[in-house]
């Protein structure tokens, strides 16, 4: 997803109509509504000029005054009703086509593409797709795009009528109308340029702007943070954005004044192009009334398509994002495997070569490592030495370039995601909880998971008593993050949710490294009751945690350079000694 893409005007809209096509038959309905509205408007102001020309003439009786204002009044309400109606119609296909329709289309793609392209530096890129973009194209469906086809339909039509009064004075309106718009295409001569760099300062201050309210407690707590790391990002980003939307009004603003001037203009042409052609006899007074007070407002409808044009040009760029989101490719499968059994949970690295998009030097290059049944693999090494990388290829985040992943000697290429759920689970070092009950957060590892076996999940994780201790029990809202617990029970809840997930392969990121010496005994009694009869592939931060593992892996810059038990590594007098010792 790039983001920054130029991205022609004409795609946009192509996009966006077939995001809306669900809802086409209710938004030409809405189109027809409000395009009877605004012909509403022009007919009252053509009865009113009516009325004034009569009055000029002499020729008006009270009774047809008082007809013809009544009717205009009647107009004016009607108008009123069907342009609340138009777009309480469009209001309702874009929130049902758009916010619920295409988010549940993006929410489902991003459970199927692999996470590598969707998580950590993209989720910023994500949150904005998600939330601002769908909702800028939600307004769009629901006002632009009903406003600007009932005001081009308008206009055309207006136009028609002045041809019929007096095509010469017709043509002086379209003319200026011409000029004005040859100056919009002028000033939006290299928007599809300026609008992609917005765009993309856009969602990189959404993104880094995100950093900074998630770690709030944090730089609230530290002093110098608000002048340095993510804050200064975000500040950064804001700079940049406000540059690049400086950059494009300066660019706009000599045209683009040139076009408003234009579009308000026909009236200042049309009355002395009036007065003429009323003194050479061509119209008569009454023509010229109508023509004045209805081509006084002939711009109108333009100057509302003109402000949604605009919008549209900014939304060219996160409809384009929106569908590479959607165009993403799935988790490829080099061919479904046929029934086999699949479940012992012998997780093995064969010949892995993998390096992250746009980096040249591997993350993990020609690693083979095999982690048997019911034993431990603990993974140490530097930072960047590939551990967190490999571990990832366990679980599909990404596919290596050259080499393998298997687990009871089939390639998880060819077994279906929801297959590989089943048989890995993740506990991370950074626990995310969904703001939703204990339950829910532990449905989440197996959701028809009965009460019964969720406390028996608690028990072994060490939990059951502060659940027990809350207001509702597993019916307790934990809040935003999980906030009503501290973190070593947010810890030993995800090991609950993962044993209550029961898989064979458990894939552990250093699970006591944030929390205190208590609940970090907790959190080790917790794992001892996740790992038993599995396979346990853990990430590990800390030497010392890992001493009694089966097999400890050594890595250094992608490659596995050393293997074996504590008291054999101590004994080679290699990196793992020197580590240990220092």
């Amino acid at each position: 997803m790039s983001g920054d893409a130029v991205v022609p005007l004409w795609r946009g809209v192509r996009l966006m109509l077939g995001f809306a096509r669900p809802g086409r038959y209710r938004l030409a309905a809405a189109v027809a509504l409000t395009a009877a509205a605004t012909a509403g408007e022009v007919a009252v102001y053509v009865v009113l000029a009516h009325v004034g020309a009569l009055l000029l003439a002499g020729q008006a009786t009270v009774t047809q005054v008082l007809t013809l204002t009544a009717v205009a009044l009647a107009v004016s309400v009607v108008r009123s009703g069907l342009w609340a109606w138009g777009l309480a119609v469009s209001h309702d296909v874009a929130f049902d086509v758009l916010s619920v329709r295409l988010r549940g289309r993006l929410v489902e793609r991003l459970h199927q593409v692999p996470l590598g392209r969707v998580t950590g530096p993209r989720a910023g890129v994500m949150r904005a797709l998600l939330t601002d973009d769908v909702e800028e194209l939600e307004v769009f469906v629901a006002h632009g795009v009903p406003e600007m086809v009932s005001a081009a339909v308008v206009w055309l039509a207006v136009t028609g009528w002045l041809f019929s009064v007096d095509p010469m004075l017709a043509g002086v309106a379209v003319a200026v109308v011409v000029l004005a718009f040859a100056a919009l295409t002028r000033a939006l001569r290299d928007s599809d340029v300026m609008q992609a760099r917005t765009h993309a300062a856009w969602s990189a201050f959404s993104g880094g702007l995100l950093e900074v309210i998630r770690g709030l407690p944090v730089l609230h707590l530290l002093p110098g943070a608000a002048g340095h790391g993510p804050v200064r990002r975000a500040c950064d980003c804001a700079d940049a954005y406000a540059a690049r939307e400086s950059d494009w009004a300066q660019a706009f603003r000599p045209a683009g004044t040139a076009f408003a001037v234009l579009l308000a203009a026909p009236l200042a042409v049309l009355l002395p192009a009036g007065l003429w052609r009323l003194d050479t006899g061509a119209i008569t007074p009454t023509d010229l009334i109508v023509v004045l007070v209805v081509g006084g407002g002939y711009s109108a409808p333009l100057l509302r398509f003109y402000h949604h044009a605009m919008r549209l040009a900014l939304l060219t760029s996160a409809a384009n994002g929106l569908q590479e989101l959607l165009d993403t490719p799935a988790l490829p499968a080099v061919g479904i495997a046929p029934a086999v059994t699949v479940g012992r949970g012998r997780l093995e690295f064969r010949d892995v070569t993998f390096a992250y998009p746009g980096v040249d030097r591997p993350a993990v290059a020609d690693l083979s490592l095999t982690c048997e049944p019911g034993t431990m693999t603990a993974l140490v090494g530097a930072s960047g030495a590939g551990k967190t990388t490999l571990v990832r290829l366990a679980g599909r985040f990404f596919d290596p370039q050259t080499g393998a992943v298997l687990i009871d000697g089939v390639d998880v290429r060819q077994l279906p995601a929801a297959r590989l759920r089943q048989l890995v689970t993740f506990v991370f070092q950074d626990v995310f909880l969904f703001d939703d009950t204990v339950a829910a957060n532990l449905r989440v590892g197996r959701p028809n998971a009965t009460a019964g076996q969720m406390w028996e999940a608690l028990r072994a994780a060490r939990l059951d008593d502060v659940v027990e201790a809350l207001p509702a029990g597993l019916q307790t809202p934990l809040g935003e993050r999980g906030g009503r617990l501290s973190a070593g029970e947010r810890q030993r809840l995800a090991i609950a949710r993962a044993i209550l997930h029961d898989a064979p392969i458990v894939v552990l990121d250093e699970a006591t490294a944030h929390v205190d010496p208590d609940n970090a005994t907790l959190v080790q009694d917790a794992l001892s009751s996740l790992v038993a009869g599995r396979t346990l592939l853990v990430v590990a931060h800390r030497l010392r945690t890992v001493a009694e593992a089966d097999t400890i892996a050594v890595l250094d810059s992608g490659r596995l350079v050393e293997t074996g038990r504590h008291a054999d590594l101590l004994a080679a007098r290699g990196r793992y000694a020197s580590w240990w010792r220092s």
